[in-house]
């Protein structure tokens, strides 16, 4: 149940990010960021659910430790697109492809962890 639930927006996360770097058509580009974000909605709830199964005790700081691990991802990603880019225009698409990359990650942890479980 949890497995496709996460498994299947990583995917589309990856392929729609990865389209919307490689496209030049600004209709085409607003369809493609609409679909990530919508691929990107269920993630949150999904992780919480998962983790709240998997620690039956001690949720709270399970909880807690997952949230923390998502807010270091986002300020360090934004640093590292940054370092990347280097100020330069033209690398910042090469940058950008950090965000598929870690929805492709996203796709191998995920199913990691479904195999973990009973």
């Amino acid at each position: 149940m949890f497995i496709g639930s996460r498994v299947y927006p990583s995917i589309a996360m990856a392929v729609t990010t990865f389209l919307m770097l490689r496209t030049n058509k600004s209709t085409f580009e607003f369809v493609l960021v609409f679909i990530a974000g919508v691929s990107m909605a269920p993630v949150f709830p999904t992780t919480l659910a998962i983790v709240g199964t998997a620690f039956p005790r001690m949720t709270g700081t399970a909880i807690g430790i997952v949230m923390t691990c998502g807010w270091i991802g986002l300020a360090v990603s934004s640093r590292i697109i940054g370092a990347i880019a280097g100020g330069d225009p033209l690398r910042l698409k090469k940058a950008l492809l950090l965000i598929p990359g870690s929805a492709v990650l996203m796709v191998g942890l995920d199913l990691v962890i479904w195999s973990m479980l009973p």
